[in-house]
């Protein structure tokens, strides 16, 4: 699984978070170049974000079985 995933890393199949909070294909940003999340999170009141928000606690629940 993780041969798979660092490959798809590789090849700009993933999206990461650069340094300037845009999304970029991950083989467009060199380790290192990507925004620091950990901490920081990506901004939800970005503006360029349109409508994206956090959705905040769910409204709905499953039925139990």
């Amino acid at each position: 699984m993780a041969n798979l995933i660092e490959q798809a890393v590789k090849d700009g199949k993933m999206v990461v978070i650069d340094k300037n909070d845009t999304l970029v294909p991950s083989s467009e940003s060199p380790p290192g170049e990507t925004r620091e999340t950990k901490n920081t999170p990506w901004p939800t009141d970005n503006p360029g974000r349109n409508d994206d928000h956090d959705p905040g606690d769910p409204s709905a629940y499953p039925d139990q079985y």
